[in-house]
């Protein structure tokens, strides 16, 4: 049954969300129709992912335990939790993980300064060591912020890209799980939508696992109620080995370009000609993608755009390499099949993600196969992790027997104006392919 409950909103008096070093944090307070089912109160918050460290400041003015690391410890713990890629219904599926982030906040702060995360916290009967309420985290989601064009006008707009989608599975003595199964995620979502409306924002967009009876019921119950438009788009991503994948020969022909304005330029011109128009292309113009490059290689001094240039100097293909190691670690979770040996040689604990790829079909697997080798040798990063869809150009090359299918999904103010920029977006085929080129997914 829905119920009234409130949020905060940390921005400064004139709306920006952007506060001085030497400025007092000051929120907003806003009611909306929450969806969840859950009968204790909640604590809402919505604040940028930059002012996290300083979220003590908020906290002891709402009464609750102001210490900064028991507010990351129950960050890093709900985080934590497994994500699985597991049908919930036919039970097919081989992947549930779990991710260690390092060094939260600044990790995620270095891809998308602007992004908003929004907690859902529990007070509890008990006051901390600090004088305020103790409390558990229930709840947690990133906004990301990101530039894309409407391609109907070539005007530039904003949207929110969510990712670290997370419920608490803390459970109670009696070995209930508290805080899922009781639309926790449509209260979340009812505020995500809510900050929409307060910036303006008209498109969003995510994903999650495969099948995910419990968040496809949220959002469906939200976007009925609420008029939006709402689709999903099934993804495929294949894992790689790098020991197997690799090829020492291929390594000698790459060449970080990371630093070389031209260079970037023609890369970026080039991805782009793949997938300007791709349904929610985050980096519309090349100072959106230098942004988000500058940021990442900032904090991660692994990372960065190689070239594949052949014995005549010609450049045949490129991507941006992520190394995610130096953002998380991760571990299976009751893996099956193929991914119990995989979790049996510990070889998941860093991850090399190669997006934004352009070249002839050939060269492109050389550089990959390059960068396995590199990245294996210099980093001790064992994994190579390709996604894919429909209407990508590479799709047959990513393929492999480590095989984890999910579901990205979208969200509109309108279902006029979600067609809209679909017709747009679709291919010849018919394929409407959504930009997945995320620095992290």
């Amino acid at each position: 049954m829905a119920k009234q409950r409130q949020f905060h909103y940390v921005r400064q008096a004139n709306g920006k969300e952007w506060f001085e070093s030497d400025q007092e944090l000051t929120f907003d307070t806003h009611d909306f129709l929450a969806l969840d089912r859950f009968k204790d109160d909640l604590v809402l918050i919505a604040i940028q992912v930059k002012l996290l460290p300083r979220i003590g400041e908020v906290l002891e003015k709402i009464g609750l335990n102001n210490s900064l690391d028991y507010f990351q410890s129950e960050c890093r713990e709900v985080i934590s939790v497994p994500e699985k890629h597991i049908n919930e219904k036919t039970g097919k599926g081989n992947l549930s993980f779990q991710i260690y982030f390092k060094n939260v906040p600044e990790s995620m702060a270095s891809i998308n300064e602007g992004a908003c995360v929004v907690v859902a916290l529990h007070p509890l009967n008990e006051v901390s060591a600090t004088g305020g309420k103790s409390y558990r985290l229930a709840g947690y989601v990133h906004a990301n912020r990101f530039n894309f064009r409407d391609h109907t006008d070539n005007s530039i707009q904003e949207g929110y890209y969510y990712n670290l989608l997370r419920i608490s599975s803390y459970t109670s003595k009696e070995g209930r799980n508290i805080y899922r199964q009781c639309g926790m995620f449509s209260s979340i979502f009812a505020i995500l939508s809510k900050l929409c409306d307060l910036n303006g924002i008209s498109c969003t967009y995510a994903n999650f696992g495969r099948e995910n009876r419990g968040m496809q019921r949220s959002i469906k119950i939200l976007t009925d109620r609420l008029n939006k438009g709402y689709d999903r788009y099934p993804v495929d991503s294949y894992t790689h080995i790098n020991w197997i994948f690799r090829r020492r020969r291929q390594a000698k022909y790459l060449v970080n370009i990371s630093q070389d304005e031209v260079a970037l330029e023609a890369f970026y011109k080039k991805s782009m000609t793949l997938r300007e128009k791709f349904l929610f292309n985050q980096y519309p113009r090349f100072e959106d993608f230098k942004k988000m490059l500058d940021q990442v290689l900032a904090y991660s001094k692994s990372s960065g755009v190689y070239s594949y240039v052949d014995k005549d100097g010609v450049t045949r293909a490129s991507c941006l390499a992520m190394n995610w190691g130096d953002y998380f670690d991760m571990t299976l979770d009751n893996p099956k099949g193929l991914f119990k040996l995989i979790a049996k040689l510990k070889l998941t604990d860093k991850i090399l993600f190669p997006v934004h790829n352009v070249g002839e079909l050939q060269y492109v697997k050389k550089l990959w196969q390059g960068l396995a080798y590199k990245f294996e040798k210099d980093e001790k990063v064992h994994i190579t992790l390709l996604n894919t869809m429909n209407g990508d150009p590479y799709k047959s090359l990513k393929k492999s027997p480590l095989h984890d299918p999910f579901v990205y999904f979208s969200i509109n103010n309108t279902q006029e104006e979600y067609d809209r920029f679909k017709n747009v977006s679709t291919l010849e085929d018919g394929t409407c392919p959504v930009f997945m080129e995320t620095p992290l997914l």
